[in-house]
């Protein structure tokens, strides 16, 4: 329903014709489906606004929230459930119950909509949709990042099925320490014990070598035992020394045309 609202033009005007007027389909949407699905929709609605700016744990929900930890659990589940949260663990762990399990908006429509639409109601509701606009230009970028990681994921999952990598996996995700340390997507085969590294940049610069270091010395601290693979995946391209050095080095790295290849998508 939400795409059947979308055509092909620009995608600032389809926000601006059919989120940020009030009497638009979408503009009130999520507020929508928390009173028809669920029985307490103002503690579902505090934990996904607490999502909304990427990964937290369960005791910065509560933080956020003012919802006791002993009694998120069921709220969480429940919003899992919809499909409308998602919790995470870093590919590299053995099991679901590890302690640095994250939780974060899985719906792509909820996750913008929190970011950027709930908080400038003050604007929308006096007719300021412009300034709203300003707001969502200059930030639509790292907002999109984020899903295009989810595109790149989809791509490496078709390319291991048509046996396109360098070796196969049976798990995907993502990789971070508690220090702050991350890694987009990492693949994992646990039985060859091999493991493929991915940065994802959805930005105007050219990925140069500086990135491509930057992936190699975070995967340092990842299981030594565990022979790595790299590749990087770029909306803009890469320099000429990049180009020369991954190609030197057998490290993938991909463009928006190659992606749409694979996965026949209009990217």
């Amino acid at each position: 329903m939400y795409l059947e609202c979308f055509d092909k033009s620009n995608v600032i005007e389809n926000i601006r014709e059919h989120l940020l007027k009030k009497s638009s389909p979408l503009y009130e949407e999520p507020l929508f489906l928390m009173r028809e699905e669920l029985r307490e929709p103002f503690s579902y609605f505090l934990i996904l606004e607490a999502l909304t700016n990427g990964g937290i744990r369960m005791n910065e929900i509560s933080i956020k929230t003012n919802i006791e930890v002993h009694k998120l659990p069921k709220y969480l589940k429940v919003l899992e459930n919809l499909g409308y949260i998602q919790k995470i663990y870093p590919v590299t762990e053995r099991t679901k119950k590890s302690k640095n399990t994250l939780y974060c908006i899985a719906d792509n429509f909820l996750k913008f909509w929190f970011k950027f639409i709930y908080p400038n109601f003050d604007y929308l509701e006096i007719k300021q949709e412009e300034k709203v606009i300003e707001i969502i230009e200059r930030d639509i970028d790292s907002y999109v990042g984020r899903a295009y990681e989810k595109v790149c994921m989809e791509f490496l999952i078709d390319a291991n099925r048509k046996n396109l990598l360098p070796f196969g996996f049976s798990k995907i995700g993502s990789w971070w320490t508690r220090k702050g340390d991350e890694i987009d997507i990492a693949a994992l085969n646990e039985e060859t014990k091999e493991i493929l590294l991915c940065e994802c940049k959805w930005t105007k610069q050219q990925i140069d070598l500086n990135i491509i270091h930057d992936l190699i010395e975070k995967s340092r601290q990842i299981d030594a035992n565990l022979t790595k693979k790299f590749v990087l995946f770029s909306k803009s391209g890469f320099t000429e020394k990049a180009i020369k050095f991954m190609d030197e080095n057998e490290i993938g790295h991909y463009n928006l045309k190659d992606i749409e290849n694979l996965l026949n998508l209009q990217v």
